[in-house]
């Protein structure tokens, strides 16, 4: 059985048309559907429940107005590879980026000849990226020139690693790599600006020049918040909009992982870590309201991305994705500021998506950031030039589909060593180099009590050990 996404439908109306006699040919010209453009609008580091802050994009994007999938994840919950995963479709283990630096990290770890911009670009869409790209790029010593502009991008204004974290002084290379462009481009300095409010302004001017369209829009706009800013950690900050600084009034997040007491059952590198001393919960909630506070900007933007769209009129022939590189550990299971690590805290991320070929309303099945580049090629009706490992999710997605979280890096400042998840219905299943951990997500969504060492547990942990191996080990048509 062949499946039409929204591109499909476009290819099949215009075969139709073909096949017609001649006095319906234009009738059925004017009847096909435009391509639809698509706008990714992805933050930093933000948790789901970061979204209470952001009553307008919960409004535009969600409930009655877009799909809100609450079991969205990412593979890798860190930067660079979260990123990659989104760029191609695939794995960190099948894209070869497992880390933000070093000999499988940053962006020099990306092959960047066959990515999703490159596809669309081939198809007729005008690409456009603002924000930031992967970690190192712009750093010689990672393999990028400053002014290099990657292949696929029509429009490129990206943020140079080197004053990524500077919300208000910062470097931007700014070029394109169309066919016939070249692939350097310029610097520009941006001083005395605010980061969120420079890319969105940069963003709503390019929708409002391509006016009328005469070609379909992909737009990644990669904003930077909630991400701490410049400063030695734990003691840097989330830099605010003035308006926005010292809005927030919330406190430490509500989850009984916070501190957790009993932690016997969990691995070494847990067992390592202090409970929370009175100094590190107070640090917590300033960082999470300084987080909260900045991303009452990217409310802002996501709001005048839409009101662009609706006085271009292309709101209705547009896609628009919302979600995060990532999540974050605040506290849970004393784990005060990290992501990297399979719970649930930081491997989920929010994800809303409003435009044709999207349901409104809750989704709970279970979906993952390997599939976002599968789901545009579908809209735009693009075959991908490289095998993908995630699913559109125009089509069905089966609600006991396994989920693949996976960290191939170096172990990091906590002492958390790489490691294979899966997620398949109410079970997670985690292995190490030295340990391994069972949760039951229905029972125990904080992931409190380990269930590895259960008896009645062996038949499930078992079936999701095979399960999790095939997973590692798969690539393109077998990952699904």
């Amino acid at each position: 059985m062949i499946r039409l996404g929204i591109g499909g439908a476009i290819a099949a109306t215009v075969t139709a048309a073909t096949l017609a006699v001649p006095g319906e040919v234009e009738e059925a010209r004017a009847a096909a559907p435009t391509p639809p453009n698509v706008i990714v609008i992805m933050t930093d580091d933000m948790r789901v429940d970061d979204l209470a802050e952001m009553p307008k994009t919960r409004r535009l994007l969600a409930s009655t107005n877009g799909a809100n999938y609450t079991k969205a994840h990412v593979t890798t919950p860190l930067c660079c590879p979260s990123r990659a995963t989104f760029l191609t479709g695939q794995y960190a283990h099948n894209n070869g980026v497992y880390d933000n630096a070093g000999s499988n990290g940053s962006v020099d770890s990306l092959d960047d000849t066959s990515t999703l911009p490159v596809w669309l670009q081939s198809a007729g869409y005008r690409t456009v990226m603002f924000g930031k790209y992967l970690n190192g790029y712009g750093l010689p010593s990672d393999g990028t020139a400053a002014t290099y502009v990657p292949p696929g991008w029509d429009h490129w204004a990206a943020l140079s690693h080197r004053t990524m974290s500077n919300y208000t002084d910062f470097d931007i290379t700014v070029g394109s790599s169309t066919p016939d462009a070249s692939s350097t481009g310029a610097i520009e300095h941006v001083a005395n600006g605010y980061q969120t409010w420079n890319f969105t302004g940069r963003a709503v001017s390019r929708i409002r020049a391509s006016v009328p369209l005469d070609q379909p829009m992909f737009m990644w706009l990669s904003l930077f918040a909630p991400h701490p800013g410049a400063g030695d950690f734990p003691h840097q900050s989330v830099p605010a909009e003035p308006k926005y600084q010292g809005t927030s009034t919330v406190g430490l997040p509500t989850s009984p992982a916070v501190d957790e007491a009993r932690i016997a059952d969990k691995p070494p590198w847990i067992k390592a870590l202090p409970r929370l001393t009175d100094r590190d919960k107070a640090r917590i909630v300033t960082h999470r309201r300084e987080r909260r506070n900045a991303l009452r900007s990217v409310d802002d933007s996501v709001s005048r991305v839409v009101d662009a769209l609706r006085d271009a009129g292309e709101l209705d022939n547009t896609v628009i994705i919302f979600t995060s590189d990532n999540g974050l550990m605040l506290g849970e299971h004393r784990i005060t500021h990290w992501k990297t690590v399979p719970y649930l805290e930081a491997a989920r991320v929010p994800l809303l998506i409003r435009g044709p070929g999207f349901t409104s309303g809750t989704r709970t099945e279970p979906v993952s950031n390997v599939d976002l580049a599968p789901t545009v090629a579908d809209l735009a009706g693009v075959t991908p030039t490289l095998p993908v490992d995630g699913i559109s999710l125009l089509g069905p997605i089966g609600a006991n589909r396994p989920i693949l979280l996976e960290y191939l890096g170096d172990p990091v400042p906590i002492g958390m060593p790489a490691y294979g998840s899966v997620i398949q219905g109410r079970w997670q299943y985690s292995t190490y180099e030295t340990s391994q951990e069972l949760y039951d997500l229905a029972d125990d969504p904080w992931q409190r009590q380990n269930r590895i060492g259960d008896p009645s547990t062996a038949d499930v942990r078992q079936r999701l050990a095979v399960i999790l191996a095939e997973l590692r080990d798969c690539a393109g048509q077998s990952c699904r």
